[in-house]
């Protein structure tokens, strides 16, 4: 959301320093469209303990309350180590590991790590009409399921290798896709192998799971909470790792994930980076607060103060390594600063003649002919006449780099001012969505919410070269705010 101090100039303005965008669709204009109401009820799909303020519409989980090629229940959530499916019976579970190509081989093959469903997460006899968010968090979502009698959620999460359930109205049930490996079963736990892969389901105590072909169930002696947990094991590990693993995972069984948060701080004595990747739980059972977390090779190589397994989990990005009975991991690394360009060396007489004819005549011209009006083509335009001026102001061609960046803080300055009635050039606040959306539209970003990160990125980038040569311009009283809103939009660094 947009959360500064406003100034109220106009009937449908709302002021940032000297810019100002429009709190009123502007003529012609689209609202996000999805399934149902979404264009002007975002939480059509929460349900009423969800958190207060506007929905997350980027995230690895967002189709389940942006609805659109499932009006009922979600498109793939890819988490990892895990995948999930939501459907009427439940959420759907896949720890997919090996990789297919898709695509031509000559031009567009790309390797996937596809969904394959291992087995369904419910409750015997549900039949949920759609499926809605209970909650969220950093790196953590909450689906609900309710078809009258019966109710399922389900907290999964990246790097979380637990899914805690809670379920009511019937036995807590797994359908697979075929007859498990059973290779653990001692009343509260039932340990099982299906496509290759190995899981773990934990009743409280007193419960039971029995097997029936492809369904395990238990009543959970008569409690509503359960988990599941996918080991990191592979076709060579044997039955006695698998048990192995199957106790180290146990103690974290019932410490139901409630919330996830990243803190970072940068020391800029010696150029680091801290960030806590932090969970807190809620014990269903005894007192054992820590869960277990996997981590992405780039967060891996930075672990500090963690002993990970020596096994490790598959994934799109790399092998993921597995801390267990922890609520935390921290990374720690080096950040230099950027470099926003390299510098002019060993240009020979012929190739800076060359370079300076070609600055000089495109100088000359307008920088944004041929280009469209909208945001994407807007800020390639940007980003085109940036690169000219920061190479022009290289090069000691201080005319041309002024000519460049007079256009930049022009058409900049026309797209950050808002009027009543301008429908083009104009930025529009959408309060349902708490976001922040250019008009003309493109590729989705007004019925989407679709790239704006990226539309952006080319603003903030042509904004910052600008703000180099014309300070003023870019303070917080002048336009400065406005370049700041785009910032919340696109990458919010304010929680609050």
């Amino acid at each position: 959301m947009l959360l500064a101090t406003v100034e109220r100039a106009k009937a449908d303005t709302e002021t940032f320093g000297a810019g100002s965008v429009t709190d009123t669709l502007p003529p012609g204009a689209n609202k996000p469209t999805a399934c149902g109401n979404i264009a002007n009820n975002p939480r059509e799909f929460v349900t009423e303990s969800a958190p207060e303020g506007a929905v997350p519409t980027n995230d690895w989980w967002s189709s389940l309350l942006f609805k659109r090629n499932d009006c009922a229940h979600s498109s793939t959530l890819v988490a990892g180590p895990l995948s999930f499916q939501t459907g009427s019976g439940g959420l759907g579970v896949s720890y997919p590991t090996t990789p297919t190509i898709v695509g031509s081989a000559n031009s567009t093959a790309e390797y996937h790590y596809q969904y394959a469903q291992d087995f369904t997460l419910g409750v015997a006899g549900l039949n949920a009409p759609n499926t809605k968010v209970a909650d969220w968090s950093d790196w953590t979502v909450t689906p609900s399921w309710s078809d009258g009698t019966r109710t399922l959620s389900a907290t999964i999460g990246h790097g979380q290798p637990f899914i805690y359930a809670n379920a009511t109205g019937g036995a807590a049930q797994l359908t697979l896709v075929g007859t498990p490996e059973v290779w653990r079963d001692n009343g509260s736990q039932i340990g099982f192998r299906i496509n290759g892969h190995d899981y773990v389901a934990f009743a409280p105590t007193g419960g039971t799971w029995s097997q029936s072909g492809n369904t395990i169930s238990s009543d959970l002696a008569g409690e509503s909470y359960f988990s599941v947990a996918v080991l990191p094991t592979e076709a060579s590990t044997s039955a006695a790792q698998h048990r192995e693993l199957a106790d180290q995972f146990a103690p974290s069984a019932f410490a139901f994930v409630t919330n996830t948060q990243v803190a970072w701080d940068y020391n800029a004595g010696n150029s680091k980076v801290t960030a806590d990747y932090r969970v807190t739980t809620e014990p269903k059972q005894g007192s054992h607060s820590n869960t277990v977390l996997a981590t992405v090779p780039h967060q891996s190589k930075y672990l500090v103060g963690a002993t990970p397994l020596p096994q490790t989990y598959v994934s799109p990005r790399g092998d993921m390594q597995v801390v267990v009975d922890t609520d935390v991991f921290t990374t720690r690394m080096a950040f230099n600063g950027v470099l926003p360009e390299f510098p002019t060396v060993g240009l020979d007489a012929k190739l800076s003649a060359e370079l300076e004819a070609l600055l000089r005549g495109e100088s000359s011209q307008r920088a944004f002919r041929g280009f469209s009006e909208d945001t994407d083509w807007t800020g390639t335009a940007l980003g085109r006449a940036t690169q000219l001026a920061r190479i022009a102001d290289q090069m000691g061609l201080v005319e041309q780099r002024d000519l460049l960046l007079q256009q930049i803080r022009e058409r900049l300055t026309d797209w950050f001012t808002a009027t009543p009635g301008k429908a083009s050039r104009v930025l529009f606040y959408d309060s349902n969505w708490g976001t922040l959306t250019g008009f003309p539209a493109s590729y989705g970003s007004d019925t989407d919410l679709n790239d704006h990160h990226f539309h952006y990125g080319y603003f903030v980038a042509a904004a910052a070269e600008l703000g180099q040569h014309d300070p003023a311009w870019a303070t917080q009283g002048q336009y400065g705010a406005m370049v700041d809103q785009l910032i919340r939009d696109a990458n919010n660094y304010d929680r609050t």
